[in-house]
């Protein structure tokens, strides 16, 4: 039997993994990396050779924690997997400079194909963020629609907590999370946490959803949510798409470095997928 991760010994919402296989008769398994949560860290692989199992350990191990790199970010770092993901004009903004309160619609900066593929994310992914600039600005659903998946949780950091009930996030189903100074807030379909801090704070906000067992989250947010996640060095990895149009002048994109890991084409764009250098599992 091959596995990526060492499997549980432990009755959880299922029964132990490694007791099923011994009852199977297995008595091989090749194991491509250990388990570091407390529940198992090794238990797992101590009852597979205690039952007379042989077991090898450590068959392409970066490979498999790269593929497991959300549970282990869990896990480990006691927080979700943070993932950030925005499009940018040619000459690096994300939205050209629209006037307050004009009703102006955003221009899209990618093509269908790279829609379909957020959505895709975000089926892969337990929660998604976005700030009240984008709520407000924006009205998006923070849903997935043109992939099959389940909703994530939506989180929605306003500092004030003024957001209109009529906002899609509110009307739509779903679970809505807001961290808002503002506790008093009367916003519906909602759970209300309030912020410690006069500022946005992303441990805050980390540390609270992996109270929840939050184990990845997408941020979609705008330049002030995206900048304070990478200024605090609170990311993990980044999704950036680059469209050929340009804007002149806007809304800055947020400049981040990291260890590029892929470049994907589309007809209209271009992918760039950045791992943060102190966060890599590669």
């Amino acid at each position: 039997l091959y596995v990526n991760l060492e499997p549980c010994s432990h009755f959880g919402k299922t029964p132990p993994c490694s007791g099923f296989i011994v009852s199977s008769g297995i008595t091989k398994i090749v194991i491509g990396t250990g388990d570091t949560s407390e529940k198992v860290a090794g238990s797992g692989i101590a009852f597979l050779k205690n039952a007379g199992c042989e077991v090898i350990t450590g068959v392409l191990e970066q490979e498999c924690r790269w593929i497991n790199r959300r549970f282990f970010t869990f896990n480990e770092k006691k927080r979700p997997y943070i993932i950030l993901k925005w499009a940018q004009s040619s000459d690096g903004f994300l939205d050209y400079e629209r006037e307050k309160n004009s009703g102006q619609k955003p221009v899209w900066i990618t093509g269908n194909a790279e829609r379909v593929l957020v959505h895709r994310w975000r089926a892969a992914e337990q929660a998604i963020l976005a700030g009240a600039g984008t709520i407000r600005s924006d009205d998006p659903q923070v849903n997935v629609r043109y992939w099959a998946g389940n909703d994530p949780v939506r989180v929605i950091l306003s500092s004030s907590g003024i957001l209109k009930k009529e906002s899609a996030v509110f009307r739509i189903n779903g679970t809505n999370i807001v961290f808002t100074k503002n506790t008093e807030t009367d916003l519906t379909n909602s759970e209300i946490v309030k912020l410690d801090n006069s500022l946005a704070s992303a441990c805050q906000i980390a540390d609270y959803l992996h109270g929840k067992e939050v184990q990845s989250l997408l941020i979609e947010g705008g330049a002030g949510v995206l900048d304070h996640f990478i200024s605090e060095g609170l990311w993990d990895e980044a999704r950036v798409f680059t469209g050929k149009s340009t804007f002149t002048k806007g809304v800055n994109a947020p400049v981040i470095s990291g260890n590029i890991i892929e470049n994907t084409f589309f007809s209209g764009s271009k992918l760039t997928v950045i791992l943060n250098d102190k966060e890599s599992y590669t």
